[in-house]
């Protein structure tokens, strides 16, 4: 990874360059498997840093890694919770019609209470 990097940051240097006239490069790796497997995330990035007071030493060093395994399992379960989000919307949407049946019905049977006792009074 480093080695790739230097590559392509050296490459801009030429005998008149000077050094703050150099791009950032970012090194991205898109990798099939997992590279890093401790890592919970997709998506890495990474920084060459002071160790104890975490600051940058230079911000145009920076790898970028893609676990493309991680992407995977995030999207399968991004798709398991919206059909479990689907299934409990149709399961609520099947409830409220129950309730506003028996509403109705409710309503049906209140009416016909009133007009009975209407016709008794």
């Amino acid at each position: 990874m480093l080695y790739g990097w230097a590559r392509l940051y050296s490459e801009q240097l030429t005998r008149e360059a000077e050094y703050h006239h150099l791009r950032p490069v970012v090194s991205i790796w898109i990798c099939e498997q997992d590279a890093i497997p401790k890592a919970e995330k997709a998506n890495l990035r990474f920084q060459l840093q002071e160790m104890d007071e975490r600051f940058a030493l230079h911000d145009d060093i920076r790898f970028e890694l893609v676990q493309l395994s991680r992407v995977r399992a995030a999207r399968v379960a991004a798709q398991a919770v919206a059909a479990a989000a689907e299934a409990a919307a149709e399961a609520a949407e099947a409830a409220l019609s129950m309730k506003q049946a028996e509403i109705e019905s409710l309503r049906a049977q209140l009416a016909a209470a009133l007009a009975e006792r209407s016709r008794q009074e």
